[in-house]
């Protein structure tokens, strides 16, 4: 009987260390998020960044198995240099876009990970924007000697209900500019 419990407890042990699952911290200092919107016909782009207030990725057997990202909305920039930068920002802070007041932060939460190979995954993850949660789907390439994790993926802002101008004259305003938002994220692990 003795030999019997030994026996189960050497097994549940090696199936947790197993399945052990570690935690790598998102470097806040070294990461960065990009953003460019542009007008509906591609005229007047704009772009800049946003910072991330913290994230981590859990590591399964040493491969990512999941994780969360919190963006601090408040961050955001504009870099264009086209004499919008300080209207601009405000304007993209405010209710008919990002409504920072009240939503000051996004979350995106990793949902599943498909390895496509041992450099390139698949990310299926939970985005948050206003209080919104919708699916998103992109692929990462992964630099295991820099710690990096590399992104491209746009977003729809409309799920999000992210919309030019008051209800008054959405349509007119919002049928203006286009409706993708392009991100681009180099992500450093500590």
């Amino acid at each position: 009987m003795k030999t019997s419990l030994i026996a189960i407890a050497l097994i549940i042990a090696s199936i947790v260390q197993v399945n052990a699952q570690d935690t790598a911290n998102l470097d806040i200092q070294k990461s960065n998020l990009y953003w460019m919107g542009s007008s509906f016909m591609g005229f007047n782009n704009h772009h800049g960044t946003v910072k991330f207030k913290e994230g981590y990725v859990n590591l399964t057997n040493g491969k990512i198995s999941g994780g969360e990202f919190t963006i601090d909305m408040n961050t955001i920039t504009n870099l264009d240099g086209k004499g919008y930068n300080e209207g601009l920002v405000e304007h993209l802070k405010n209710e008919d876009f990002f409504f920072t007041f009240r939503y000051p932060t996004a979350q995106l939460t990793i949902t599943q990970v498909d390895y496509i190979d041992a450099n390139t995954i698949t990310i299926k993850a939970d985005l948050i924007i206003k209080s919104i949660k919708k699916p998103v789907k992109f692929t990462a390439l992964l630099d295991y000697d820099k710690k990096e994790m590399l992104t491209n993926f746009d977003i729809d802002r409309t799920r999000w209900n992210i919309l030019h101008a008051t209800e008054f004259d959405t349509k007119i305003k919002n049928n203006m500019i286009s409706d993708t938002i392009e991100f681009k994220a180099q992500l450093i692990f500590k």
